[in-house]
């Protein structure tokens, strides 16, 4: 009893801190203009319907519900996301479970969900709710659709499909993936296998026609197509996913020039690559079985979307609950005919300590990439003699590079000038242009030039010169006391 009084309260601590960290991290980038940010724009159908190339309802949702008291953003997103992960953690042993998986397997696939580096870029963004909760509801699909025995649960399946679509686009995904690790659990059933497939298809297509239906509210958005006919594009995509997913190496040594350490790379990569051999490889008798490569399919299918668009560090998300069913059920398969606990445990013990150093590390930059931003909009409000109707942001490029959301240059951390209606609870100002211009010896000079040019048409200029240096330019004949 006392042990498990000991346990608890070691859990609970280590959660307490785990979300307090996670509450640290401010908006960057585009966590500023995501649906989900404070809203309160009285014209609110234009969200809820196709919003340029996506349809999120329930991200608009949930910008509406910041929008109600300003002060809970971003913490409030946070939260979601957090809770969110941690209830797909718990699917993910079920469903392990369910699969067929010992307790043991369920356990690893469980903590191999909740600790992958793969779950950074979602865990760690302001804006990630509609990642985590299209997950969610794509889970608890696949419940219903598994446990369920009355027919009356493939409504309930479909309303959960439609959920996951209705949180991040490709929640549609869930439609065929449900059916395919239903599959999974029975492989000698394919008549209901076929059924379900089917009307998994039905599903989509029926989100598909509802969503072409729809008007569309026309924004400045991030034109795909090239990248989609890039060829290096498309492996740089794989080899993200590929990484994340199944490595617990720390790839901001690698890719974040100011941060460059091989050292750091090559211990990552050796604590975490052992167990993932003798899951691949410990038993290869398992990838003669059917159920391995349903799985596997399940695999493909979730990350189908992303794949065929944009597959980012977050994004990679989109097939970790699968990816956690695979690796639970390869090392329960290589448990059941080596019977080598031991070593299992001993090699997911590296994993784990590979992974927390990496997330820590990654966490760590994402918090302090975040921080300028309230420094920046502070120094704005302090400097500023009138609260500004309109306001034109000048900033100058950083001369570090970008690496996802965890290295974030000037020009992104602000989210060029929103970081002022954050701290103003988003009363001024009411409206913001901006540009970017290089980093050169006469950056200054030519931001002021700007910046007098500028102000003709709006009530402040203010000229971010790097993450600490902030100057305020005011017309005041133009301002509205």
């Amino acid at each position: 009893m006392r042990k498990k009084v000991i346990f608890f309260s070691v859990v609970i601590i280590l959660l307490v801190i785990y979300v307090y960290g996670i509450l640290l991290i401010r908006p960057t980038f585009d966590d500023f203009t995501t649906l989900s940010a404070p809203k309160k724009d009285a014209d609110w159908l234009q969200y809820f319907v196709c919003y340029g190339s996506t349809w999120r309802p329930v991200d608009a949702l949930l910008g509406y519900l910041n929008g109600i008291d300003t002060r809970i953003f971003p913490a409030s997103n946070h939260l979601i996301v957090i809770a969110a992960h941690l209830t797909c953690v718990y699917l993910v042993f079920r469903l392990s479970q369910i699969l067929g998986v010992s307790r043991q397997g369920a356990s690893l696939a469980a903590l191999f969900y909740f600790i992958s580096p793969c779950m950074l870029g979602t865990v760690l963004s302001v804006d990630a709710t509609n990642q985590t909760l299209c997950q969610l509801f794509g889970l608890i699909s696949v419940m219903v659709l598994i446990n369920g025995n009355s027919r009356g649960r493939y409504v309930l399946w479909a309303v959960l499909i439609f959920l996951s679509a209705l949180s991040k686009d490709n929640g549609i995904t869930w439609a065929c993936t449900g059916p395919v690790l239903a599959f999974a659990k029975d492989d000698s059933r394919r008549k209901p296998f076929v059924r379900n497939f089917m009307l998994g298809i039905s599903v989509a297509v029926l989100y598909a026609v509802i969503r072409l239906s729809l008007p569309v509210t026309e924004i400045s958005n991030t034109d795909y197509g090239p990248l989609i006919y890039s060829f290096s594009y498309k492996l740089k995509a794989i080899a993200t996913w590929i990484g994340y997913t199944w490595s617990a190496t720390d790839y901001i040594s690698i890719f974040y020039a100011p941060e460059r350490n091989f050292f750091i790379v090559a211990i990552t990569f050796l604590l975490s690559a052992p167990i993932m051999l003798i899951a691949f490889l410990g038993n290869r008798r398992v990838w003669r079985r059917k159920k391995t490569w349903i799985i596997v399919a399940a695999i493909f299918i979730s990350a189908s979307a992303n794949l065929a668009i944009e597959m980012s560090v977050m994004n990679t998300y989109c097939s970790l609950a699968t990816s956690a069913l695979l690796f639970g059920y390869l090392i329960d398969e290589y448990i059941k005919v080596t019977g080598n606990h031991r070593l299992v445990g001993i090699l997911m013990s590296l994993y784990v300590v590979s992974a927390v150093i990496v997330d820590l590390h990654h966490w760590y930059n994402a918090w302090q990439t975040s921080l300028p931003s309230k420094v920046l909009a502070e120094d704005i409000i302090r400097k500023s003699h009138h609260k500004a109707r309109k306001a034109y942001v000048i900033t100058v490029k950083d001369k570090n590079p970008k690496y996802s959301s965890f290295c974030v240059p000037v020009e992104d951390v602000t989210g060029w000038g929103r970081d002022v209606l954050l701290e103003t609870g988003y009363t001024w100002p009411e409206m913001l242009r901006d540009t970017t211009i290089d980093n050169t010896s006469d950056a200054v000079r030519k931001a002021e030039e700007i910046a007098a040019d500028k102000l003709r048409e709006f009530d402040a200029v203010w000229i971010v010169l790097d993450r600490k240096k902030v100057i305020v330019r005011e017309n005041d004949n133009n301002i509205t006391k």
